[in-house]
């Protein structure tokens, strides 16, 4: 015997032994497999749907109903309900409280072995939740929440089973949670939400969410509105408001823009990346609150700002629910080597109520200045130093009351001119002040009270040196709605444009003024703190401004125009040059311009020009488009051939003398229009030749050549006078000519050789030297003829002479050169007229 024990002859080999009982349990997995995937649906939950619903009915405390209800045993056993529903409380509405196309119950395989069936997670998919605030502040999930801590559960996570039901594992994806007040649905909301809730321990139950804050009345971009982010717990307790309440929130990734629309349904214009963090502590009824906020590259939507702003605010307080108040807020946001800080409380009852004070600490100037440059583009180009220190206290009872003062010290503004020193600045709230009685007028009974003045900061009045003989005297007031800042006294303009900046619409006055010029202001510019998106009115100034050695260089003239004085008139409506006494390329003139306040260039305008006595010389140059003068430039470059297209204009000129060549026109005055690359002569009207002069027309300028479409109307022209233009003598009498006329060119002999038109003459009282014997032609009643222009020649087509009783009739040609080539018919003869209209000729 070796010591090793012999196997029985009839007992059977390990091996066999273990490869039949792998044969059993592979074939026990077989037939579960089986039973999993055949039985489910042959098993009928009917007769369990309404134990199951009064079950969950009475864990929320809503009625719950469902749709159609499934076995199901993989991957793990439970129950698939469809359409599941859970009613809302009549207190807070009748749309449903909670809606998923789909619930799975989920049941823990433990359970089923002992015969108590215990759920284990419950899964929530396309679920809509409805959150219903009513009037008194409730909420409706307050109740399901309440009734849920008072079931006694175990934890969720608890390895093994007591005498206790564990509590689920609760979790919804693409949820939707909707915001109602009452029976109306806020058009807030948040998609595609991933929910989960369990409890941790006995007493504590644990939350996370994450989703997508939308608007449910606009189209916002998922990927512009951030993501919010809530984790926290909730404990037991005998009521909601002694309900201990730990969260944490985040909102990270929202555009502010994107923000103003979801909390307030419009874009505010402001531009930026917004992070927002919030812990909530406390119980229901009594909550503690820390908020951080960060807002980075802040800018507004119309333009990029020169340096980007940041701001860092962090708050903490308490909010009392039952009172609706929020206390012991404390704010506090760095800026520089300073701080502001907002401490106080709020109460926001049915008569609200605020309680606040802001203290603002060694802030630096160049902070609210930047604000103002985010708010107006042009602002940016000062920058400042200095700091302010100060403290408002704002309450709010039967009205807002405002009262404190701030004070800016070392205040030095710098810009492309250089460096302006500033005296302190000192703001001071203003209180709203009873209107008082006229003296000597018995005081009129109020029937109802007067609207309360708006809230505003007055900056008592400061004097700047601005480069003028006196001081720059200003001061402000400033309100929530916008500004107004007053400026009287006198400065250098360059240092004035420099100063106002974006503030002020001065520049429609004097953007393109010169460095050289000196103003004197009496002025109030004001407006809202933001210009408008897309142009219009931004900020509106009254008053009246005085420049000396001014001088002007606008985009349409290559030139600058030299004023020697004017008045500035300014309104919200109109900016008005007055009095205006300037030369341009040696043309002294006297006039009026007049534009509108706040336009976008080319500004429109109207003028009234007195250039004095216009002699061939000036208008000569202006038609043969050379560019000296005022008018030549004007028909050199009205169409913009030289880069420079002139703005709509619309005005009159008044000449005493106005020499057109050899034809002097007196007490002339043109009503014309300028509108791109055409001039329009409403009329011209004067005295000429003895007589009334009229005319209208318009000029186009195609390829750089004028082409002119005149009316010339002459009324009671002195046949003498007429021929004295040539150095002739034509006879005497007087004449009413209308001749409607096209021509083109820039020279005297373009324009006379392209002349083409209608002409009508009534000589009366007249005659012409003709040698040879007397004819009809030498003195007559009257003669009226009719003809066309054309190739520097009046043709003739009907002409009648009457003396007395006797008629003869002229046909023929009349050149420019006073040449005559008529026919002259009596009844009984005919002859031909020769010569010239000083020297005419009669052969039979």
């Amino acid at each position: 015997m070796n010591g090793t024990a012999e196997p029985l002859a009839g007992d059977p080999p390990q091996e066999g032994r273990r490869s039949r009982r792998k044969l059993v349990i592979a074939l026990a997995l077989v037939v579960a497999l089986l039973l999993a995937l055949f039985l489910p649906p042959f098993i009928n939950l009917k007769k369990y749907r309404r134990s199951i619903t009064n079950s969950m009915a009475g864990a929320l405390g809503r009625s719950v109903s469902v749709g159609d209800m499934q076995l199901r045993l993989l991957p793990t056993p439970g129950i698939v309900m469809t359409d599941f529903t859970v009613a809302e409380d009549p207190a807070f509405g009748y749309e449903p409280a909670l809606h998923a196309d789909s619930m799975v119950a989920s049941l823990r395989l433990s359970s089923l072995w002992r015969g108590r069936l215990e759920v284990s997670r419950i899964s929530l998919d396309d679920a809509s939740l409805n959150l219903v605030k009513n009037d008194a502040g409730q909420w409706n999930i307050a109740s399901i929440l309440l009734r849920a801590s008072q079931i006694p559960n175990e934890a969720t996570e608890q390895r093994h089973t007591g005498h206790l039901p564990r509590f689920p594992y609760v979790e919804a994806t693409s949820a939707r949670i909707h915001f109602k007040a009452g029976v109306e649905k806020r058009p807030f909301s948040l998609s595609n939400a991933e929910f989960a809730m369990w409890q941790a321990s006995s007493g504590e139950w644990r939350l996370r969410m994450q989703a997508h804050p939308v608007r449910t009345d606009l189209e916002v971009h998922l990927s512009d509105t951030g993501v919010l982010t809530v984790e926290g717990s909730l404990r037991r307790a005998a009521s909601i408001a002694a309900m201990p309440v730990h969260l944490q929130a985040e909102w990270s990734g929202a555009q502010l823009g994107q923000a103003s629309r979801l909390l307030a349904g419009t874009d505010s214009g402001w531009r930026g990346d917004l992070d927002a963090t919030a812990t909530i502590d406390g119980v229901a009824g009594n909550l503690g609150w820390k908020a951080r906020v960060r807002i980075g590259s802040l800018q507004r939507q119309e333009f990029q700002p020169a340096s980007a702003l940041n701001i860092d605010a962090r708050c903490d307080g308490r909010y009392q629910n039952g009172q609706r108040l929020l206390q012991g807020i404390t704010c506090f946001l760095p800026e520089g080597p300073g701080h502001f800080l907002l401490t106080g409380s709020v109460q926001a009852t049915a008569a609200p109520s605020a309680d606040l004070e802001l203290a603002i600490n060694q802030v630096p100037v160049e902070f609210p200045l930047s604000l103002v440059g985010l708010m107006r583009l042009r602002a940016e180009a000062l920058t400042a130093s200095g700091s302010v220190n100060g403290a408002f206290h704002l309450t709010r009872g039967e009205n807002w009351s405002l009262t404190g003062d701030a004070t800016a010290t070392g205040v030095t503004l710098t810009s492309s001119v250089g460096t302006i020193p500033v005296p302190d600045l000192h703001l001071i709230s203003q209180e709203p002040q009873p209107a008082k009685p006229s003296r000597g007028k018995r005081a009129v009974p109020v029937t109802a009270p007067a609207a309360p003045a708006p809230l505003a900061l007055v900056l008592q009045p400061v004097a700047v040196d601005l480069g003028g003989p006196v001081p720059m005297t200003l001061d402000a007031r400033l309100m929530a709605a916008g500004f107004a800042v007053r400026a009287k006294g006198a400065a250098s303009l360059d240092r004035l444009r420099a100063f106002t900046g974006g503030l002020s619409d001065l520049g429609n006055a004097v953007n393109a003024v010169g460095v050289k010029a000196s103003v004197s202001l009496d002025a109030t510019s004001g407006g809202a703190w933001i210009a408008p998106v897309g142009g219009g009115p931004t900020v509106t100034t009254t008053g009246s401004m005085k420049v000396q050695n001014v001088e002007l260089r606008p985009a349409f003239l290559p030139a600058p125009v030299e004023i020697e004085a004017a008045e500035i008139a300014l309104s919200p409506e109109t900016v008005a040059w007055q009095n205006v006494a300037f030369q341009y390329q040696g043309l002294a003139m006297h006039g009026s311009l007049q534009f509108p306040a706040g336009c976008i260039q080319p500004c429109p305008a109207t003028f009234a020009l007195q250039p004095g006595d216009a002699g061939a010389a000036v208008l000569e140059s202006a038609v043969q488009g050379r560019r000296e003068g005022f008018f030549g430039q004007m028909l050199a470059d009205l169409g913009g051939s030289q880069g420079r297209a002139w703005p709509p204009l619309t005005g009159t000129v008044q000449w005493k003398t106005l020499a057109l060549d050899r034809l002097t026109v007196q007490n002339a005055t043109a009503d014309l229009s300028v509108d791109g690359t055409s001039l329009t002569l409403r009329s011209l009207d004067g005295e000429a030749l003895g007589g009334v002069l009229h005319a209208s027309g318009t000029m186009m300028l195609q390829s750089g050549i004028p082409h002119w479409a005149l009316e010339v109307h002459l009324k009671g022209m002195q046949a003498s006078q007429a021929g004295a233009l040539f150095r002739e003598r034509w006879g005497e009498g007087t004449a009413n000519l209308d001749a409607t006329l096209n021509l083109s060119g820039a020279s005297a002999a373009d324009l006379a050789s392209s002349t083409a038109g209608h002409m009508q003459i009534t000589w009366l009282k007249g005659g012409l030297a003709v040698a040879g014997p007397p004819s009809p032609l030498t003195r007559f009643d009257r003669w009226a003829a009719e003809g066309s222009i054309a190739g520097s020649t009046v043709t003739l087509a009907r002409s009648t002479i009457t003396r007395g009783s006797g008629t003869a009739t002229v046909q023929g040609q009349i050149g420019f050169d006073r040449r005559l080539n008529l026919t002259l018919e009596t009844g009984k003869t005919t002859a031909k007229v020769g010569g010239t209209l000083e020297h005419p000729t009669l052969a039979r």
